[in-house]
């Protein structure tokens, strides 16, 4: 930046100079994460109501009792459900944490400030 600065400042004195980066791969990953933890919260709720009918079925009858094993079922999926998308979690972390540590090419392009407008 401080060769940038001492570049533009022929144009005026220059407050500051940012550099874009290509960070395709880490916004991705960032992406992908929180698209996961929204799939989380919608699963987890999901659970979370499957629990309380489970919890309100009274197993007096035949078919009280078949209504809440097919719950208990249902119950078994969405656990499972909420075990795959924790290891995709984990994994777009991690995935998430390689793309922030590696460098990343310059774009090409500058934005500059100026202390003072041109008139």
């Amino acid at each position: 930046p401080r060769g940038l600065r001492a570049h533009f400042a022929f144009f005026g004195e220059v407050a500051s100079v940012a550099i874009s980066s290509n960070n395709q791969r880490y916004v991705a990953a960032l992406l992908e994460l929180q698209r996961l933890r929204r799939e989380w919260r919608r699963t987890h709720e999901e659970f979370a109501r499957n629990a309380a009918a489970l919890s309100l079925a009274e197993p007096h009858t035949l078919l009280r009792s078949m209504e809440a094993a097919a719950a208990r079922h249902q119950r078994r999926a969405i656990l499972q459900r909420l075990e795959r998308l924790l290891r995709k979690m984990l994994t777009c972390g991690v995935r998430l944490r390689a793309a922030a540590a590696a460098p990343a090419s310059c774009t090409g392009h500058a934005f500059v400030t100026f202390v003072h407008a041109a008139s």
